[in-house]
């Protein structure tokens, strides 16, 4: 077991981690200043079902995954991007403008 110096040292460390604001408290703040009370309660589910997705993917053992299989990870890394880029260019071209 360590010793009471380096648990006391952990147990500092990870209060101030815990107490600090991430970028997830500062992207729920600002969807809720910027777009009201209902944004940010859909801005931070949004970010709780994320954080089940990475769970989920840890106890399936997807990081042993991407080991045996690299190109795996870069379909799973650059898909997402691909997708919204896609989706956003088709609205570009789709849409009309009123004038």
């Amino acid at each position: 077991m360590p010793s009471i110096d380096i648990l006391i040292a952990f147990a500092t460390a990870t209060a101030i981690f815990a107490y600090m604001p991430g970028p997830a408290m500062l992207y729920t703040a600002a969807q809720t200043i910027a777009r009201g009370r209902s944004a940010g309660f859909f801005a931070a589910f949004g970010i709780h079902i994320g954080c089940y997705v990475h769970v989920v993917a840890a106890a399936l053992g997807l990081s042993a995954i991407f080991e045996l299989v690299p190109a795996l990870f870069t379909v799973v890394t650059y898909y997402p991007t691909l997708f919204d880029l896609s989706i956003a260019g088709f609205r570009i071209f789709t849409i009309t403008s009123g004038s």
